[in-house]
């Protein structure tokens, strides 16, 4: 292996940090791109009912929204002689790799659809653990004057993972089968696995447990229990601010994950597209949504997140129910196309200034746990988004689904509408004084 003193560190170039942050969250994008773009597409083709390929979404995306479990462990327990987040990166990948070549043993038959769906759920908890590993790598390593532009970039990568692997799994599944299909998800993981395993946190660390080097002092961990960091996170958590934004970003996420399902059983059942055929049209769609989102942040470094956010769901609301009423044009792919990649810029947008707004507002002690568990209620909200179209499509038609979606949307813009980061903060000070009595 290369001189270790050699190999580049995140923590001394600004191009490192964000190369490697993007391409960390491209390898998120991977098992969604594969799990929640190509799968759904493909069940559907099989003949599998919109109730199932919903129970389906929601099962692999329920360890997203539990992924708050693996905050204050990666906050406890770590290995700083390799850096205070690598370790736990370099493992959730490692996890991450094996689970998608494991996909491709499932069995055929009557059998397969709950071992995809296992198999999947295990998959994607080593996505979300490697999320929570990065999301604290970034606060670690970023500094306050880049994190803007660095949100967008991690959700353009992982965007561009989606799309990229929605689209290519999509005509894997066709033409290859489901083995073909993860093992070549599994290498591509494997390929950015060597990026954390070659870039250090900061200088004289080691690249392994065996190699020479040892843990940046300053950076090492605080002493103290599990008990005392959770008592921390929950007052933290529970101040108005918190919780205001908490509930409008998961009435957000319930309307807008609804489209996961959506889209698939719309383009399979009401358009008569083939499955390999939307993968590859929403896997375009997601990557013009990406390359958009790369003048959202910039902008959320510029102005206020709260009107970026609230703007991007007031857009997304009007989107979907002007698709509401207008079905004399669903049947104009060219209008579906359009009307799809209006919401997922909108998405994206609101993607990227909410998680922005959640990370201004951590409380710095337990930063890496409390961003955690913000991104883990965001995607408690996307699982229950893809139940929720589950539910709803027994009780309601595919129009007064959209119009439920909008209403959702407009109703998180609402809630957001009172919310200071200010007053947040001036709260944040007062929570710190006991802490900090000698």
């Amino acid at each position: 292996m290369a001189d270790a003193r050699a190999l580049p560190v995140l923590s001394e170039s600004k191009r490192l940090r964000f190369f490697a942050l993007t391409a960390f969250y491209f390898a998120q994008g991977i098992p969604i791109g594969l799990l929640n773009v190509a799968v759904p597409a493909w069940l559907a083709e099989q003949g599998r009912s919109p109730a199932e390929i919903g129970s389906f979404v929601a099962a692999i995306g329920l360890p997203w929204a539990f992924k708050l479990v693996a905050g204050p462990f990666m906050d406890r327990y770590q290995f700083p002689a390799m850096g205070i987040r690598r370790p736990w990166v370099m493992g959730a990948q490692a996890g991450l790799m094996l689970a998608l070549a494991a996909l491709g043993l499932a069995p055929g038959g009557e059998g397969q659809f709950l071992a995809i769906m296992a198999i999947g759920t295990l998959a994607n908890s080593f996505a979300a653990a490697q999320d929570v590993a990065v999301d604290g790598l970034a606060i670690n390593v970023l500094p306050h004057r880049e994190q803007g532009t660095a949100n967008a970039l991690m959700m353009f990568g992982q965007v561009i993972g989606t799309g990229v692997f929605g689209g290519l799994s999509g005509v894997l599944l066709a033409r290859a089968g489901l083995a073909t299909t993860a093992l070549v998800a599994a290498a591509a993981v494997l390929v950015i696995f060597l990026v954390s395993l070659l870039a250090r946190e900061r200088p004289g660390e080691r690249l392994l447990p065996w190699t020479a080097g040892e843990a940046h002092q300053p950076l090492a961990p605080p002493a103290g229990s599990l008990f005392s960091m959770f008592g921390d996170l929950l007052r933290s958590l529970c101040l108005p601010m918190s919780l205001l934004l908490m509930l409008a970003t998961v009435l957000a996420r319930v309307s807008t994950s609804m489209t996961i399902v959506m889209y698939p059983v719309f383009a399979v059942t009401e358009l008569g597209h083939d499955a390999e055929t939307y993968s590859k049209v929403i896997s375009v769609v997601y990557m013009i949504a990406a390359f958009s989102g790369l003048a959202v942040g910039p902008l959320v470094d510029r102005i206020d997140a709260k009107r970026v956010v609230i703007a991007s769901l007031a857009f997304i609301a009007a989107v979907f129910a002007t698709f509401a009423v207008t079905p004399a044009l669903w049947g104009s792919p060219a209008y579906v196309l359009a009307m799809v990649l209006l919401v997922e810029i909108g998405i994206q947008a609101f993607m990227i200034a909410v998680i922005a707004q959640h990370m201004n507002i951590t409380w710095i002690k337990v930063a890496a746990t409390q961003f955690a568990v913000y991104m883990a209620v965001a995607n408690l909200g996307r699982s229950a988004g893809a139940a929720a179209f589950s539910w709803l499509s027994g009780l309601l038609d595919l129009q007064q689904i959209f119009m439920a979606m909008a209403a959702l949307a407009l109703l998180a813009g609402i809630v957001l509408l009172p919310f200071s980061q200010s007053r947040h903060q001036q709260r944040l000070r007062l929570l710190a004084v006991p802490a900090e009595t000698p």
